[in-house]
Parts: structure tokens; C-alpha cells; sequence
């Protein structure tokens, strides 16, 4: 669906997980937000857990037509969280799953991950995404594009040439 090179997203980068991200991974996924969210993300998360994601899951999902990508701080590579598009189904609309580290959040990331994982997709084709609301809306958990969950957004398809809607359902992993 996407090539497997890195995706400018404003103030990160989407990238392919390699091994050496596994440590900041999983303190990342230790986050309780990140397990109250996404309820198959194991808890307490450990760094084998983070290994078997880079190296069994995200393969899985890029051959079954998907794409999961590392979401890195731009200028220094840090991990800020993971975000990716689904197999898509029989029709060919897919799903934008995000998780973003405690130490991400409010910067504008999620933001500009949907939008840079949209743009490529809709431009290959994909006709949209499904969305399934969540139920936390507090001020505080919303990201910057609204989205009422931290851990999870997904686009319902271009509103102009080349943008995307984010907007909210539960996380499908990370």
C-alpha cells in the first residue's frame, strides 16, 4: 500500500521500527493510557514484547497490505509512539491506528502522522477509513486535531485535494 521509505510528518518522521527502538517502546507502552486504550497491548509491556511487535508484527502487516510505521522525533529520532494503516478490507477502505508516547503528547504529532500516512493512501487509491468513536473526551486526552482518544485516530477521506480528516476510534495495536 505505502513504501517502506520514511514519511516526513512536521515534527516527527515515520520510519520502520528496528531493534534498537525496543527499549524506548516499551517504556512508552508501559504508559497505563496507552494499555487502558488498547486493550491486546500486553500489561505490564516489556522490551520483548516491544521485539515481537517490530520484528513478527509490523512485518505481518506490511504482507497483508498495511503499513506500521515508528513515529521519531525529526531532529533527534527519539521514539514518540507508532502509527499505521491496516490491511484493507473487501472494499478497500483501511484504518489509522496510532499510539503515542506520554512524552509526545500535545506537540502536534498525531496530527501530522495521520495526515502524512493519509495523503499517500488516499493517493494510492484507498477510498476511506472507518472510524469508531471512543468514549474519553475530557479536555486533556483529546489530541490536537480533537481526537478524544490519545491512542487513536482514523481518516473518513480527504476533504480537499490532499488532506484528511483525523478523527477518533480505539487503538488497533502498537
Amino acid at each position: 500500500m505505502l513504501p517502506h521509505e520514511a514519511i516526513p510528518a512536521g515534527p516527527a518522521v515515520l520510519r520502520l521500527p528496528v531493534e534498537g527502538d525496543a527499549d524506548e517502546i516499551a517504556r512508552a507502552c508501559a504508559d497505563p493510557e496507552i494499555a487502558r486504550f488498547i486493550p491486546f497491548v500486553p500489561s505490564p509491556y516489556t522490551r520483548d514484547d516491544a521485539l515481537t511487535w517490530i520484528t513478527k508484527t509490523v512485518p505481518a502487516t506490511w504482507e497483508n497490505g498495511g503499513a506500521d510505521f515508528l513515529i521519531a522525533d525529526a531532529a533527534t529520532d527519539r521514539v514518540l509512539g507508532a502509527a499505521g494503516l491496516k490491511p484493507p478490507d473487501r472494499f478497500g477502505a483501511t484504518e489509522v491506528g496510532y499510539w503515542l508516547a506520554p512524552w509526545a503528547r500535545g506537540r502536534g504529532v498525531v496530527t501530522a502522522a495521520v495526515r502524512a500516512l493519509a495523503k499517500p493512501a488516499f493517493a494510492r487509491g484507498v477510498p476511506g477509513s472507518r472510524c469508531t468513536p471512543t468514549w474519553r473526551t475530557s479536555r486533556a486526552s483529546r489530541s490536537p486535531t480533537g481526537a478524544a482518544s490519545p491512542m487513536r485516530a482514523c481518516c473518513a477521506g480527504p476533504a480537499l485535494p490532499g488532506a484528511a480528516h483525523p478523527a477518533t476510534s480505539p487503538c488497533s495495536g502498537g
